[in-house]
């Protein structure tokens, strides 16, 4: 099992980089231009904060684009609701997170959303039977601490082991706090990780670092 962990921007890589990769599952910048003013923060701390890059959905597009030059058989992409990513699709998952938490929008007027989406290019068959649509996957607001978009690993455990062909290669251009490398280490696959921001880089290296496999 090997491990790639990189501090660069993934607007860097080219088709070519990526040809050995089996399986891209990334939670990219939605292009939205997600902010809080003074609202939750890292460790939660009150404090302003926003995404890098989110200002437009060009990283996206750019692996998405990729992807598709290096015939890349399975991708798996979050996206906000109100601004998918463009192209076919074959699958698209609803992500209930349930009621514990929820985001978005003035509280006064804008229903609390606690869902969100998840499309996937797949050109490979389901591992395990037919899975319904609708994952339910609850989590504590403590994953927050680490990064304000941040991903539960038990959720990301569920696309691997539903996508991803046994002995591929999973490529997470936009690792954030590496939940989804923690995922791949716990289930046996090798796992190439990319972020730009180099606190978020170093969390996640500290996180994969440490996690030991938890199936051979």
């Amino acid at each position: 099992m090997k491990t790639k962990l990189e501090n660069l921007n993934a607007l860097e890589l080219s088709a070519d980089d990526i040809t050995h990769v089996g399986v891209i599952i990334t939670d990219p910048p939605y292009g939205i231009s997600l902010s809080s003013h003074c609202g939750r923060g890292v460790n939660g701390r009150k404090e302003n904060y926003g995404i890098a890059g989110d200002n437009n959905q060009d990283a996206g597009l750019h692996i998405i684009k990729i992807a598709k030059q290096a015939k890349i058989p399975v991708v798996a992409f979050f996206a906000s609701p109100y601004k998918p990513w463009p192209g076919s699709w074959r699958n698209l998952i609803v992500w209930d997170k349930g009621g514990g938490t929820g985001f978005g929008g003035d509280t006064k007027t804008c229903l609390r959303r606690t869902w969100e989406l998840i499309q996937v290019q797949n050109a490979s068959p389901i591992n395990e039977g037919r899975p319904e649509s609708v994952w339910r996957c609850t989590f504590s607001n403590q994953i927050f601490k680490s990064h304000n978009c941040a991903k539960p690993v038990q959720l990301m455990e569920r696309l691997i082991a539903t996508f991803v062909p046994p002995g591929s290669m999973i490529l997470d251009p936009f690792m954030g706090s590496g939940s989804t490398g923690v995922a791949a280490k716990n289930l046996g696959y090798d796992f190439w990780g990319i972020e730009l921001e180099e606190h978020h880089y170093n969390t996640a290296h500290e996180r994969i670092t440490n996690t030991q496999p938890t199936l051979l």
